[in-house]
């Protein structure tokens, strides 16, 4: 999802930087935008959905927030494999998150439910329910675009919402697995390539448009890896309350 948007980003940029590339051919650009505004508005929608018989991040927290008794203070640590008396990492966060003081530890203490809560309000957000239903409609009329060119940059307002709707999905699904399930964080938002991204890009732009992407790319990927910045942060401040 995030791969895929600065992707795009990284593309439209480069073909509005050069007027003369192949970029402009109206049949990449309708595949190349009508694929991108189909996969994010998919994404989303999937990765939002409210509803009980699906998978998604709303279903996994109502999940979590309903079986929070079993994540009490000893399974949370007991992974760790160190004796549980002591004043290691999962101790500590455990704590915090808790709102317990390290003097008063209980095995069966337990995270409240207000932490949970607080991730599920980063969902509640108009820009995810704007795309969600700009998707349906876009899907619905996709033939509109099939019969005039897509300018590239008249839906920076809906990438905007994209990028805030994709941001609120990462910090939620960070906080969740990082921190209420103690499972492996992110390392980095953007995976990074074990290959050129710009292989051959030159044979549609100029070598100049490459390096104005190449550093774009780097600019946008620097962004969406700090996304995860303050989410642990901001459950303290929750379980504090």
């Amino acid at each position: 999802m995030v791969v895929s948007d600065i992707t795009f980003r990284t593309v439209a940029y480069a073909a509005g930087r050069d007027k003369e590339s192949a970029l402009h051919n109206n049949l990449v650009r309708q595949a190349f935008t009508q694929g991108y505004l189909a996969t994010q508005g998919l994404t989303i929608r999937r990765l939002t959905d409210k509803r009980g018989d699906v998978i998604s991040l709303p279903r996994l927290l109502r999940d979590v927030k309903s079986n929070l008794r079993l994540i009490t203070r000893e399974v949370y640590v007991s992974e760790t494999g160190l004796p549980y008396e002591g004043d290691f990492r999962p101790h500590v966060r455990f704590d915090q998150l808790a709102g317990t003081r390290s003097d008063r530890r209980q095995r069966r203490d337990r995270i409240p439910r207000r932490v949970v809560d607080t991730i599920e309000s980063w969902l509640d957000i108009d820009e995810i329910d704007e795309v969600v239903d700009w998707s349906h409609k876009f899907l619905a009329h996709a033939a509109d675009f099939q019969r005039k060119s897509v300018d590239l940059t008249a839906i920076s307002l809906t990438m905007d919402k994209i990028a805030a709707a994709q941001k609120a999905i990462v910090r939620a699904a960070e906080a969740v697995s990082a921190y209420i399930l103690h499972m492996p964080s992110h390392m980095a938002v953007v995976p990074v390539y074990q290959f050129s991204k710009f292989w051959r890009f030159d044979q549609f732009v100029s070598s100049e448009t490459v390096a104005e992407a190449a550093k774009l790319w780097n600019s946008l990927e620097d962004d969406r890896n700090n996304w995860t910045e303050g989410v642990y942060e901001a459950l303290l401040s929750t379980s504090a309350t």
